[in-house]
């Protein structure tokens, strides 16, 4: 059985995967270990850093799954607008998955904050939106489902 990050990381991709062309042909990577190439753009990762956990009883742990969705794509003066209507749609595709999420007990999830960055000038600005997801759950300790 895969691990619920990696279970929800798929969910999330294979959304966006399906919006594609709402995001103008988005590229969705499994993984984002280096620069991504600008004829690649829009491009987004999906990613689970961390996982902050508490004990809650004497066995059972509620663990916060910190939930990254990164989006980078090329524009011009209008690309703090689209990288805005970006992030809306974000959110709109990772709430209905986690709302729907199969075969788990999520406590609760909210998007915790949006944080957009613009690198370059004139014609050519490269936008990167990152959207910080939490999605809350309760296991028993010593495991993580």
């Amino acid at each position: 059985m895969t691990h619920f990050r990696g279970r929800l990381r798929a969910a999330i991709r294979s959304a966006l995967e399906a919006e594609s062309a709402s995001f103008g042909g988005l590229t969705v990577l499994k993984s984002w270990g280096q620069d991504v190439d600008d004829k690649a753009l829009p491009a987004a990762g999906v990613f689970t850093p961390s996982e902050p956990s508490r004990l809650s009883s004497t066995d059972d742990l509620y663990r916060e799954t910190v939930l990254v969705i990164q989006l980078k794509r090329e524009g011009g003066d209008d690309l703090e607008d689209l990288l805005d209507d970006d992030s809306d749609r974000i959110d709109g595709i990772v709430i209905g998955v986690l709302a729907e999420f199969p075969g788990e007990i999520i406590d609760s999830f909210h998007l915790a904050n949006t944080t957009l960055e613009i690198e370059g000038a004139g014609a050519k600005r490269i936008g990167k939106l990152m959207m910080d997801f939490r999605v809350f759950r309760m296991t028993k300790e010593g495991q993580s489902e």
